[in-house]
């Protein structure tokens, strides 16, 4: 195998991690949202699946960096892609150090109405949850076509 397969290998798995997780993720956040019963639930898997989303962006710059290292070509769709990770980097700790933990915090429990505090976290969260994942669509379908 060499290094450029491995480079690969390494992205692939970058990619299933880190798109799958934020799947995933939205998915079950999204069933949070509209069923209040299942927000428990939510809160204490979003930590762990957040964790496999960060080791798949660690994976995915790292072997950016090995492409660019070998020689991958350069071009203006790299560059859109490149706008995009760094967008991921920023909002990636933004849902997993800001907003997660307040809205895990603020969750109120089945028995408790939801406050005004919570619902406005749970937007953003909303918000930031499918920006993520639409940008990892968007680098995965823009480093199939290149």
């Amino acid at each position: 195998m060499d290094l450029w397969q491995i480079i690969t290998l390494v992205h692939i798995i970058g990619i299933a991690l880190g798109v799958g997780g934020a799947s995933i993720k939205l998915v079950l956040f999204m069933k949070s949202y509209y069923n209040k019963n299942f927000t428990p639930a939510y809160t204490v898997v979003a930590e762990p699946i957040s964790q496999l989303i960060f080791l798949g962006m660690i994976l995915l710059t790292a072997s950016g960096i090995g492409y660019a290292l070998v020689g991958y070509p350069e071009g203006s769709s790299l560059l859109v892609k490149h706008v995009l990770v760094v967008l991921l980097w920023v909002v990636g700790p933004l849902i997993s150090k800001v907003y997660g933990p307040r809205f895990i915090t603020l969750a109120p429990k089945p028995s408790e109405s939801p406050t005004s505090e919570f619902l406005q976290v749970r937007k953003q969260l909303l918000v930031l949850e499918v920006l993520g994942t639409v940008c990892f669509y968007a680098v995965s379908i823009i480093g199939i076509i290149m």
